[in-house]
């Protein structure tokens, strides 16, 4: 099976060297991710946010209402999200959560008003609910991977007023087969050659398990 390509995130396509490598220039798929397939509850595997980093059995669903579930719908995706997590490791722990929105946001490039080429990350803005209306998070699809149906997605939320920058890997299981781990590990790898930011390769390097 071939590597799916990632896209670079945005604040890091200027470190592009002159020769930049086949993962870099190629197209990225993250404009497949449709907002069906992104619906549903995913797990943060991996993380190299410090934020996730002592979690437990992270998860995030993502809701559409019914309008915007037609596949005939032309207006940008919003979803209502509900992130959960436990900070003790026990299962039987107590289980935090955290509601918000998330939409695409339109860019520079044409991402999010429907006319990108699948070349770029897509862009999304989570607002916090209640008392966290204040916060938000812009982050990225990267890309996914999978086969035809969606199995994981490669995230790079940035810094925000209460997380560091950080890139995540959201898988549909709880726990990612070694075929997944294996093309995910790959995808991460190729997206950095040619990059010269070592921001970025420190980023990957700490990416680490999150806890179940």
């Amino acid at each position: 099976m071939s590597v799916p390509p990632l896209a670079l995130p945005s604040r890091f396509r200027q470190n592009l060297n002159s020769e930049p490598s086949s993962s870099s220039s190629s197209p990225c798929r993250s404009a497949q991710v449709s907002a069906l397939s992104l619906a549903g509850r995913w797990y943060i595997t991996r993380s190299s946010s410090p934020f996730w980093r002592d979690k437990h059995g992270v998860s995030i669903t993502f809701s559409l209402d019914a309008a915007q579930k037609s596949t005939e719908s032309d207006s940008p995706p919003v979803y209502t999200t509900q992130t959960a997590y436990r900070t003790s490791a026990e299962s039987s722990g107590s289980t935090k959560t955290v509601s918000g929105t998330d939409r695409r946001v339109a860019t520079a490039d044409g991402n999010g008003d429907g006319n990108d080429d699948g070349s770029s990350a897509i862009v999304m803005e989570w607002r916090g609910s209640g008392w966290l209306r204040i916060a938000r998070t812009r982050w990225e699809i990267l890309g996914f991977g999978g086969g035809s149906v969606v199995q994981w997605i490669v995230v790079y939320a940035e810094k925000s007023m209460v997380t560091p920058a950080g890139i995540s890997v959201y898988s549909r299981e709880r726990e990612m087969g070694d075929q997944s781990e294996r093309e995910m590990q790959d995808a991460l790898a190729r997206m950095i050659e040619g990059n010269s930011s070592e921001e970025l390769a420190r980023l990957v390097r700490d990416i680490g398990v999150i806890g179940v």
